[in-house]
């Protein structure tokens, strides 16, 4: 869910990054997981397999060969990717954004609440 949303940040123009989000959520909300997906559906929507179409985003990426500007980039989003923690609100925002309305959380599993046992699988 982390990579959706910021991908959604910094592709916010890309409508299959929306739709792949809202679908994330809404699983998530259900209490569904999102995975498995495949290379093709990674490639529409995962800023790092989409890496071409970044160039230049990056500061300082003019000038230079193509692969030199590509591994700037891939540089520069990495290093914001990595230290990128999403808010509540900016969560709330992309909900808002994208017309997710999400159900009242779940109250925890007993085993939860109480937390696992040493060993408990």
């Amino acid at each position: 869910m982390i990579n959706l949303l910021w991908t959604f940040r910094v592709d916010r123009g890309n409508p299959d990054v929306a739709a792949k989000l809202k679908e994330a959520i809404e699983l998530r909300s259900a209490g569904r997981g999102v995975l498995p997906t495949t290379l093709g559906d990674e490639r529409r929507y995962n800023a790092f397999m989409r890496l071409p179409s970044f160039v230049g985003a990056a500061p300082q990426t003019d000038g230079g060969s193509q692969e030199q500007m590509e591994v700037a980039t891939l540089a520069y989003l990495r290093g914001q990717y990595d230290c990128y923690s999403p808010t509540n609100e900016e969560y709330a925002a992309a909900c808002a954004a994208l017309g997710v309305v999400l159900a009242p959380p779940r109250p925890p599993s007993p085993s939860q609440a109480a937390g696992s046992a040493p060993g408990a699988v």
